[in-house]
């Protein structure tokens, strides 16, 4: 859905945080969880992927008191649940008739379409 970010005070310019102090991150990214069991121990990795940051646009649209940032839903592959919608989307997304599911392959499906040997174009 729709993402708003509305910042009624930021007490410094984002700039002028060192990021040597503290990694200074604004902005909205999608991520996934795979798992890893083994006999002595049990982990997690996250899998960034659609990162949309807006600290790029800083000079122009700064963060700052009283702004407000609107991100809008795009369509996605993950969201077509027919072949023939999954190639509309992007050149990026593929098919895999094996699930019957749309994915680029690098977003919260990859452990399936790994498992299933799917293809990306």
């Amino acid at each position: 859905g729709t993402i708003k970010f509305v910042y009624k005070e930021v007490p410094m310019s984002v700039d002028d945080i060192p990021s040597d102090i503290h990694q200074v991150r604004v902005g909205v990214s999608g991520a996934y969880r795979t798992n890893r069991t083994s006999a002595k121990e049990h982990s997690f990795t996250y899998h960034e992927f659609d990162t949309i940051s807006l600290l790029e646009r800083q000079k122009e649209a700064p963060v700052a008191s009283h702004s407000t940032f609107v991100f809008y839903p795009q369509p996605s592959c993950v969201e077509q649940l027919r072949c023939g919608k999954c190639h509309e989307v992007s050149e990026e997304c593929s098919w895999c008739p094996g699930i019957n599911r749309c994915s680029t392959g690098q977003d919260s499906l990859q452990p399936l379409w790994q498992h299933y040997g799917c293809y990306t174009r």
